[in-house]
């Protein structure tokens, strides 16, 4: 029940509010004087906690590149073999880059030539099936070349260059009914047409006289090049003005010239993979990171000390009896905020994490940490936890002075879980919903937690607890 007027607080206390102000300050200045001492020491140890406060995120981006890595595995080769599935359990991830195989092979030839005396020189133009952009209209072109009468018609210059595979994949995707190409007549197309761009013949054809000369760099070659061979292009350059005259004249059937690319997939250990490191992007970025540790550094080591003052202050507006709850209340306190932080930190975190990429592979956006806002919500958040930890000594320090009694507990249990879930919701950093009811569900629990000690302090059963 609440305390009658009679019932002066400071009746049997000898501070004026005066005295009481005063009393603030030397507190505040000695919780603030344990804080540097933290702070110094924190100095000493910031990097080991700053390496502590990335694990969390660190291991999420781990989880997070692991899982894409399988997926797009799966994407591209459908059903994964036993071998890549023993690499994936094994941590490592995969990554999928494009070389040119020429461009790797050719260069080793030259360095050693007994070595790979037997590999052949790769060009490092091929048409692909991708290229054949409309292989149905230029099969029906060649198709139709090969009965005009005109032979300086590129498409009839194509068609005579063309071997017996080359023509029976024309005539397999132009006679199919239902004009879909079947991507292995495609590849067969493009094969026969990798052949055909090798021949010289293409450059001094007159069916493709106009297309030369209408293309700058065509031109170029063409007036480069000596009508007897001398300065006549070769080998790759070859391939490459063949490939240009062919696209000037199938634009809509054959890709422009390019290098080609091999995929080729790469493993590496999940912790050796760069995306899973948080960036800075300003040089003074670092440093502030190290004294944001150091802070809370001090801030854990000293917090004894600063809960000590804070309390020795309340204790101060106390009746001489109820001084004692500070000593009792000061190892709880204490320990209720470090309960709060750990439980932010090794549990919170996680599911917290794992839902917030969730949405980053769902929207397909590569996730790039920033040091600077990962610490702020990864102090934040331990520290918010922390302070609500504190509601069962709160409650029994409110109810023994008098201001609540234990019946009112009992009686707004329903409005006080509504304004957990209310302050958990603005305390925690994050919008996700895991966050908010892992500090609302802890909270309830210690609500009713602190109606028992309440219950256990007063030694008695509550007015309206049956109520």
């Amino acid at each position: 029940m609440l305390k009658t007027n009679e019932d002066d607080l400071f009746r049997e206390s000898a501070m004026t509010f005066g005295e009481h102000l005063e009393e603030l300050r030397v507190r505040l200045f000695r919780a603030v004087l344990w804080l540097v001492i933290g702070v110094v020491a924190g100095f000493f140890v910031g990097h080991y906690v700053v390496r502590l406060i990335q694990m969390p995120m660190e291991q999420a981006l781990g989880e997070y590149f692991e899982n894409k890595s399988k997926a797009d595995l799966i994407e591209k080769y459908k059903t994964l073999s036993p071998e890549q599935l023993a690499l994936i359990g094994a941590g490592y991830i995969s990554d999928q880059f494009y070389v040119e195989p020429s461009q790797i092979l050719n260069p080793l030839r030259e360095s050693d030539a007994d070595m790979f005396q037997n590999v052949p020189p790769i060009s490092r133009y091929k048409v692909a099936a991708a290229d054949l952009t409309d292989a149905r209209t230029l099969a029906d072109e060649l198709l139709a070349a090969k009965s005009a009468s005109s032979e300086n018609s590129p498409a009839r210059q194509l068609w005579t260059r063309l071997d017996s595979d080359g023509r029976d994949a024309v005539a397999a995707i132009a006679n199919n009914e239902t004009r879909d190409v079947d991507p292995n007549q495609a590849r067969k197309l493009a094969k026969a047409i990798n052949r055909a761009v090798a021949d010289g013949g293409f450059f001094d054809a007159a069916a493709f006289q106009d297309q030369i000369k209408r293309d700058s760099e065509l031109k170029e070659f063409w007036e480069a090049a000596d009508k007897s061979g001398v300065n006549k292009p070769s080998g790759d350059e070859m391939r490459r003005i063949n490939w240009l005259a062919l696209h000037d004249a199938f634009r809509s059937s054959i890709e422009l010239p390019h290098p080609a690319l091999t995929p080729i997939t790469v493993w590496r250990p999940s912790a050796e993979d760069p995306r899973k490191r948080t960036k800075a992007l300003n040089p003074t970025e670092g440093f502030m990171i190290y004294v944001k540790a150091a802070v809370l550094t001090g801030f854990i080591l000293s917090s004894y000390f600063i809960f000590r003052e804070l309390w020795l202050f309340v204790a101060a507006g106390l009746y001489p009896h109820e001084r004692r709850y500070v000593h009792i209340f000061l190892p709880f306190s204490v320990g209720l905020f470090i309960a709060g932080a750990v439980l932010a930190f090794f549990v919170a975190f996680p599911p917290v994490l794992h839902f917030l990429f969730s949405f980053n592979a769902m929207l397909n956006i590569e996730p790039d940490t920033r040091i600077s806002e990962w610490l702020s919500f990864a102090l934040f958040l331990p520290f918010a936890f922390g302070i609500g930890f504190q509601l069962p000594l709160v409650m029994l320090f409110v109810n023994r002075i008098g201001l609540v009694s234990l019946a009112d507990y009992w009686k707004q249990w329903r409005i006080a879980v509504l304004g957990i879930f209310v302050i958990s919701m603005i305390l925690c950093p994050s919008p996700d919903p895991y966050s908010m009811m892992l500090m609302a569900g802890p909270l309830t629990i210690l609500y009713f937690g602190g109606i028992a000690l309440c219950y256990y302090a007063t030694g008695r059963k509550p007015v309206g607890l049956g109520e």
